[in-house]
């Protein structure tokens, strides 16, 4: 139980962050190229040469079939009194988790310029994230629980993940709008995502 504890929590570091970063980077190469906080000596990320993108999006793909696939150890260690979708929810949540990044970052979907869906599904990510930690460890100790079971306080950090990201979205504008990218905050403006993020 512990090593597929320690297997999962790994999955969670480098493989996650390249398909959420990775992919991301990817497909922003436009607005990159004209936003002031991108650069070979930013702490905030470096633009993504256009010739590693295949390398970037092939490790993408590779980490989640990973990630997909060690989320499929919980089911094997569940007992057997729990319905078979209890037992692969830890993988339902995990898929789930890794087809919202993909479709932030990544056409035909692309969230990412989609005003308000763009902020709401970065909220979406925080929650299917706990989700996928709280269903694997209910299975493999034999509760049946599903994510809808979460506290008030994940619903509400999921909300603030929203505001985060749309407040983010603000020092981005003029590079977007560059690229001809539209999100919240070039939809709101920087006033309007300020009361956006009050709202929420």
């Amino acid at each position: 139980m512990v090593v597929v504890c320690f297997l999962q929590m790994l999955t969670f570091t480098f493989p996650l962050c390249l398909i959420a970063f990775g992919v991301n980077d990817a497909y922003d190469y436009y607005s990159d190229i004209v936003n002031p906080r991108k650069s070979d000596t930013s702490v905030e990320g470096i633009i993504l040469n256009p010739a590693h993108r295949h390398i970037v999006l092939r490790g993408a793909i590779v980490s989640s079939i990973n990630t997909i696939g060690i989320s499929l150890l919980p089911s094997y260690l569940a007992p057997a009194h729990l319905s078979n979708q209890q037992k692969y929810m830890p993988t339902i949540s995990t898929v789930s988790l890794i087809t919202v990044f993909w479709v932030y970052s990544a056409p035909p979907l692309r969230l990412k310029e989609r005003p308000f869906l763009d902020s709401f599904s970065n909220g979406v990510m925080i929650w299917l994230t706990w989700s996928v930690g709280f269903v694997s460890c209910s299975n493999m100790v034999g509760q049946s629980r599903s994510p809808m079971d979460a506290p008030i306080e994940i619903y509400m950090l999921s909300l603030a993940a929203s505001t985060v990201h749309a407040l983010a979205a603000a020092a981005d504008i003029e590079a977007d709008v560059s690229a001809g990218f539209t999100t919240i905050a070039t939809v709101l403006g920087r006033r309007g995502v300020g009361q956006f993020g009050t709202l929420i």
